[in-house]
This record gives C-alpha cells, structure tokens and sequence, in this order.
C-alpha cells in the first residue's frame, strides 16, 4: 500500500517529470495526425509511449546493478568512456536541437500574430534581443528575480490548457466536412514510422533525465544514499507510468483537436501557425504560449549547461575542464548569460531547417533514437541477468531487437528529413 506521502511524492514527481517531456512536439502532433492518419499515428503513439516504458525498466535494473544515477554514468562503468563520451556528444547535440526547436517556436508565434510581413527583420531583432537582453538578464532577473523563473512550470500548464481548450472550442464551431478520397492520408505504415516516428520519439525522450525525476539521484548522477533497489524500481515504473499516460493523453488530444478543428488539409506543422488573430480567441492562446515560452527559456539553456559540463569533465583534461567549467558563461544558475552564446549556435541549425518538424525530426532521428533506444538495451544486455526470469529474457530479447531497429530507423529517418531539408527531394 502506498502511503499519502508516497502517494505526494508520485504525483509530484509525475507532473513535474511530464512537463518536462512536453515540449515542442505537442505543437507538431495535429499535423502529424493529418499527415500519417488518427489510426497510425495513435498507434505509433502508444509503440514509443510502450517502449519508453520499457527503457525505464532498462535504465532501473541498470541503476541497481551499477549503483549509478544517470544513463552517462551507467553507460561509462558497462560500455566504457570511450562509448559514454558518443552518448555525451548525443545528449548535447539534442539539448542544442530543443533549443533550436524553441526558437522556431518563437518565430512561429510572430508569424502567426503578425503575419508574413511581420517576419520582415524579426529574426534579427529577435537575435539582437536575446543577446543583448541575456547580458542584462544576467545581471538583474538572476540577481534579483530568479523566483520569477519559477512561474514558468505554472505559464506552461496554462498555456498548454488554453491551446487545447481552444482548439476543443473551435472544433465544435466546424461544420464537418466531407472530404475526397484524394484528401485521405496515404502514407504507408512504413512510411509513416519513418517520416513521423522522430517526432514522436522526441515527445517520450528522457532517458538521460528519468532518474532524477523519479527522486532516485540528484542532478549529478549519483543515486540517493542508502535508497533500496526494490524503491527505485517502484518509483521509476509507476512514475513512468504515469507520466507517459499524461504525455501521450495530452498529444493525442492536441493533435485530434487541431485537426478537428482546421480540417486536415489545412493543418500547419505547428499549430501555432493556424492561430493568426485578429481574433480574440487567438491572440490570447497566443499570448499565453509566447509568455510559456520566454519563461521555459533559461530551463533548455540550464539543461544545455549541465549536460556540456558533464561532456568537458568527461573527455577534456581536467585543467581545461576546470577553465570551461569554471567561467560563468558556462554557470547553469546563469543561463540567461549563457544564452548570449547558445543562441548563435542554434541560430546557425534554424538557418538548415524550413521547419518545426523538420527540426524535430532532425534531432531526434540523429540523438533521440540512440540515447533511448539504443543505449539502455545494450547496457541491459552487458550488465543484468538475462536467465533468472522470463521477464529477464523477455527484456532481453526485446533489447536485442530494439537496438537493431532504432539504430536502422534513426539513420533511414535522418537521411530521410536531411534530403528534405535540403530540397533533395
């Protein structure tokens, strides 16, 4: 029986984690439901909400066996530094892409509210803002205000409210449509998995973070002293659980909204797009999620910090480590300083990408794939003992056909968005 402190903990610990998995994703999820069709898409849905599941049962038996708190650790004591520090560059290069997916976001949300001609100088406006403001950011919301970060968690759950309110509303206001069998989806099982599987990876992806969310290890990998193996396996299955069930809830219902709500035909890759006031409705939906945005903000960038400070004590001397490390431009209770040299980078991928998806896809097909499905399976099979259950040899025969087919989905994913991207196709 779970006690009401237990019960505290869980859910405490589900909505945080949940919310931290929401992200980018839940705007692309009507168009991918308009693209691949309700039946598939919910279908592969519920395969990488499943699957995620199962990495969290790799990644707990791996914490127990290793007495390690994060994927990074686990995978440096089973597979070596040498395949710890690949993961690394992994996890860094997704954190540069989410921040780069926030950008599009943004830019996303001045189009729709202005329009095509409000775009004219934004992006330079917006590049000069960030900079210029992260300086000044630095030194007086940090300083001063940093409980103000604070109200980002609650910004986002109301943003995220208020868009599928939204589009639930508009939905009802629709007179149904009849549409051609022309219009109908006609994207292959296969092809749907290829073209719309990143995405949806990218909504489940967290490996590298479940521990810690799950309250079994703190933010530098190290598993809570004296915590029994028995809790940590209760806490990171039953808190998946449950934040995998919220996530995919949420997506799915954005996704049957939006194209409830706009038809399929004219479904934009991020919702956002769809949404151009002057209509009241709109402006306000708007409003919210461009003020989620700027407050989520310095949480990509502290991630974005953590990880590559993780990667430099790693695979650098540790005098030079200990120089990146130290300077404040590199401080995770900074970011918005941080920003002022962030954003270029991901400034420079948005100059590849022509959109949210695509960007998505991108980074997802190219990290995503690997530190979720590819990493945790090989560790399981290196480090737990296959024979003692069926459920061990059940995981392990699981693990076996994971890590063969995500590492051949990622690359088929990747080549396949990367001609997109660059008009290959």
């Amino acid at each position: 029986m779970l006690r009401i402190a237990d019960l505290e903990l869980v859910w405490g610990r589900s909505h945080a984690f949940g919310q931290f998995s929401l992200g980018g994703a839940i705007y692309t999820m009507p168009s991918i439901l308009a693209t691949a069709g309700v039946t598939k898409a919910l279908t592969l849905l519920c395969v990488s909400g499943c699957l995620t599941l199962v990495v969290y049962e790799y990644l707990a038996r791996a914490a127990v066996q290793t007495q390690k708190g994060s994927l990074s650790r686990i995978v440096d004591a089973v597979l070596g530094p040498a395949v710890a520090g690949v993961l690394r560059i992994l996890v860094v290069l997704n954190a540069m892409g989410v921040v780069a997916a926030y950008l599009a976001t943004v830019f996303d949300v001045k189009e729709a509210a202005g329009g095509a001609a409000a775009m004219s100088g934004f992006p330079g406006q917006c590049f000069l803002s960030i900079v210029v403001g992260g300086l000044i950011a630095s030194r007086t919301l940090e300083a001063r205000f940093s409980h103000i970060m604070d109200w980002g968690s609650l910004i986002a759950n109301a943003a995220l409210l208020v868009l599928i309110f939204a589009l639930i509303y508009l939905a009802t206001l629709q007179t149904p449509v009849k549409h051609s069998a022309s219009g109908e989806a006609v994207l292959s099982w296969w092809r749907a998995a290829v073209d719309m599987g990143p995405s949806l990876v990218f909504a489940f992806s967290s490996a590298e973070y479940v521990l810690r969310a799950c309250d079994v290890a703190d933010d530098d990998g190290v598993l809570t002293p004296g915590i029994d193996a028995a809790v940590i396996k209760k806490r990171v299955r039953l808190i998946g659980l449950i934040s995998v069930v919220i996530s995919g809830t949420l997506y799915f219902f954005t996704g049957i909204a939006g194209v409830a709500a706009f038809g399929r035909e004219h479904v934009q890759e991020d919702i956002l797009s769809n949404l151009q006031p002057p209509c009241v409705l709109f402006a306000t939906v708007l409003g919210v999620n461009a003020l989620s945005l700027v407050l989520s903000f310095p949480v990509f960038v502290e991630a974005l910090l953590l990880y590559l400070r993780e990667l430099f004590e790693a695979v650098l001397p540790q005098k030079i480590a200990h120089i990146f490390n130290g300077s404040q431009w590199m401080n995770p209770s900074k970011p918005m300083l941080a920003s002022v040299w962030v954003v270029p980078f991901a400034w420079a991928f948005l100059q590849f990408t022509p959109g949210l998806r695509q960007i998505i896809n991108l980074v997802s097909s190219a990290t995503d794939y690997y530190f979720m499905f590819v990493f945790p399976p090989l560790v399981h099979l290196f480090c737990s003992p296959l024979t003692d259950s069926w459920l061990s040899l059940a995981l392990g025969l699981v693990a076996v056909l994971l890590t063969v087919s995500a590492a051949l989905m990622g690359a088929m994913s990747f080549q396949a968005t990367f001609s997109e991207a660059m008009g290959y196709t």
